[in-house]
């Protein structure tokens, strides 16, 4: 019997070096990206009417709930389940230029100067959960350098060679 896996949503965050540092040490907990045409087609779904994202998008600058916004405009960010923030643009083999974090949502607000934002200025706020990693021999995530994050009774289950297929019980599903 074999098994299907799907695949985890991810968002992918070029970084400039300062930044790495201060999210990979854990001082930085969010990353900013401008309200531009650009990301407004990455970070809010397909099915949004143009219109009725620069309605959204003014809502959120005059302080209404992503609820309150979802329910007047019927416009929706995408769901990822996680961010991969690279140092600059590695090759897809260089994993010491990557890090992964479970993905706690976006919004639109302020960000904080000390973490690269303008003071005044709006943008989309990428927020970061815990760190994931993808280091062991067997391709299994763990968490906090040693603590396996799943809970397979057949470690084979969890060996994926290239790293994008993701375990039961971390950041995928397994189903039959």
């Amino acid at each position: 019997m074999g098994f299907k896996i799907k695949t985890m949503k991810k968002l992918i965050l070029p970084l400039k070096t300062k930044w790495y540092k201060m999210t990979s040490s854990g001082q930085k907990k969010e990353d900013y990206r401008e309200i531009n045409d650009y990301w407004i087609k990455r970070l809010f779904d397909k099915e949004s009417n143009t219109s009725l994202i620069n309605e959204a998008i003014q809502y959120f600058k005059d302080g209404h709930s992503e609820e309150f916004v979802n329910n007047v405009c019927g416009v929706f960010f995408k769901n990822f389940d996680v961010t991969e923030l690279t140092l600059g643009y590695p090759k897809k083999n260089d994993k010491k230029r990557r890090i992964v974090f479970s993905n706690q949502g976006i919004s639109i607000s302020k960000g904080k100067s000390e973490w690269g934002a303008d003071t005044d200025k709006f943008y989309f706020v990428i927020k970061h959960g815990s760190e994931l990693i993808a280091n062991d021999e067997q391709g299994t995530p763990i968490i906090d350098g040693n603590r396996k994050i799943c809970n397979c009774q057949n470690p084979n289950q969890s060996f994926f060679p290239d790293n994008k297929y993701y375990c039961l019980n971390c950041w995928g599903e397994w189903y039959n």
